[in-house]
């Protein structure tokens, strides 16, 4: 016996904005993030100390080594010179 055939829609709504009752307190959330950084970002004095840990000899020496080998290879392309190990 056949109960005879439909159609089912089914209809899907996307929206993007955050949850209605959230909104208030989102937009005073955000004013308040951007007053502090445009507070803060001019004074230093978050932070009465350093806040980058500084990086190791090690490190530190194997930069320089890099860099120095670098600008050694470029001046030598500016010059018009042979770089040696090409």
């Amino acid at each position: 016996m056949s109960t005879g055939g439909g159609t089912t829609t089914q209809t899907t709504v996307q929206n993007s904005a955050p949850w209605g009752p959230a909104q208030p307190y989102l937009t005073d959330l955000m004013s308040q993030a951007q007053n502090l950084y445009n507070t803060s970002s001019q004074d230093r004095s978050y932070a009465p100390f350093n806040t980058v840990a500084p990086l190791p000899d090690q490190t530190q020496g194997a930069l320089l080594t890099g860099v120095e080998g670098m600008l050694a290879r470029c001046s030598g392309f500016r010059q018009g010179g042979h770089v040696v190990g090409r």
